[in-house]
Formats: structure tokens, C-alpha cells, sequence
């Protein structure tokens, strides 16, 4: 996207109001469920660049303790419940049921779409 700088924003009003006073040009914060897919917080209305969007990369994970005595057989009965879940539609329309997938903007161009996702950390 060739940015020349990123400003930190420890709070969501601080994000708001950076972007409201021109403090910085663009946010990134999910779409709201409003009809025209804008967040408004501290009474600032954000929203978003038509047709464009930014793909988060990282997903959920389960954590399971390797020193549990039987971690192997959760693990193995986890992935396999979470493959019959994906299989069946069930996660996808989790994810969209619960806002974090935004069915509206399915279309839409997506900035990052190399974006690998990041490394998950290997603790015990």
C-alpha cells in the first residue's frame, strides 16, 4: 500500500478521533451491521472505501496442554470435529451469523490477498 507511517492507537476513541481531525487518513475496524456498513463511536461515523477491504490473516485455535495425559486423543478428536464442522458449512456460517465475516462484502477486493498468516507461537 507504499504507507510512509503508522500511529499507534492504544483506544478505540483514539482511533476515531485520529482519523476524524485528519491525525491520520484510514483506520482498520470491522464492518457494523448498519446499512451502509459504518462504525460510529464518541459520535465519530467512520466508514469504510467502497469495494476494498483488509483480510485479517491469523485464525482461531484450540489450546491443548501437551502434558495432559490423553492431549494426542484430543487433539486427533478436535481436528476431527472441526473438519466435520467446516465440511458441513457449520464454522462459515458461524462466522457470518456472528459478524466477524460480513457476507456483503463478499465481493469486495480484498488490499492483502498475499498476506501469509502469522506464525502461531509453540508453547507447552
Amino acid at each position: 500500500m507504499g504507507l510512509r507511517k503508522l500511529v499507534k492507537a492504544s483506544t478505540k476513541s483514539q482511533m476515531f478521533t485520529l482519523v476524524a481531525h485528519r491525525g491520520i487518513d484510514f483506520t482498520l475496524v470491522e464492518f457494523s451491521d448498519l446499512p451502509d456498513l459504518a462504525q460510529i463511536h464518541d459520535g465519530i461515523r467512520l466508514v469504510p472505501a467502497p469495494g476494498v477491504k483488509v483480510s485479517l490473516p491469523n485464525s482461531q485455535h484450540f489450546m491443548i496442554s501437551k502434558k495432559h495425559p490423553q492431549a494426542e486423543q484430543i487433539l486427533v478428536a478436535v481436528n476431527r470435529g472441526l473438519t466435520q464442522l467446516h465440511k458441513l458449512g457449520f464454522i462459515e456460517n458461524c462466522l457470518a451469523e456472528s459478524g466477524i465475516v460480513n457476507r456483503r462484502v463478499d465481493d469486495w477486493t480484498v488490499l492483502n490477498l498475499s498476506t501469509k498468516p502469522l506464525p502461531a507461537a509453540n508453547n507447552d
